[in-house]
């Protein structure tokens, strides 16, 4: 069975582009940040891989 919702993403992806400026803003707020980091609303993931990448703790939901 193929799961809709990875499809959904894939597609989203695709036609909303990363152009980095949103993620460049939570990475500046994120460098205060103690303990992980939670993102509601994480949909893709595109945030909260920028942040892991840059050695924080993330939590998705």
């Amino acid at each position: 069975m193929v799961d809709p919702y990875a499809i959904d993403a894939e597609f989203y992806d695709l036609l909303h582009p990363d152009n980095g400026d949103d993620a460049d803003f939570w990475l500046s707020l994120a460098g205060a940040a103690e303990g992980p980091i939670v993102e509601a609303g994480t949909g893709t993931g595109r945030i909260a891989l920028r942040l892991a990448g840059a050695g924080h703790r993330v939590v998705g939901i």
